[in-house]
C-alpha cells in the first residue's frame, strides 16, 4: 500500500435538508465559544456574567445535540471527518 493513500475512502455527504440544516446547526454551535472571550470585559455584574455563560453553554450544546439528530449518525461522521482532514498534520 503507498504511504500517501487514503486508508478510508473520503465519505460521501448525504442528501436531504434536514441534513443539512443538522450540519448548519452543528457548525453554528461553536460560535458562543468567541462570545466567552467577551464575558469578562462587559460592564455587567458578576451574576450576570455568569448567567451569559450558562446561557451560552445551554445554547451551544443545545444547537449541536439538535443538529446532531436531524443530521443523523452519518452527518456526524461527516462533519468529524472534515475537521480532522481539515486540521490534519501534514
Amino acid at each position: 500500500m503507498d504511504p500517501h493513500q487514503k486508508a478510508e475512502p473520503d465519505l460521501a455527504p448525504p442528501k436531504g435538508k434536514a441534513f443539512w440544516i443538522g450540519i448548519a446547526l452543528m457548525v453554528m454551535s461553536f460560535g458562543p465559544i468567541f462570545f466567552y472571550f467577551v464575558i469578562p470585559f462587559l460592564p455587567v455584574s458578576a451574576v450576570t456574567m455568569l448567567r451569559l455563560f450558562v446561557a451560552g453553554l445551554i445554547a451551544s450544546w443545545g444547537l449541536f445535540f439538535i443538529g446532531t439528530l436531524l443530521a443523523g449518525k452519518d452527518g456526524y461522521t461527516y462533519l468529524r471527518q472534515l475537521f480532522r482532514k481539515r486540521f490534519q498534520k501534514p
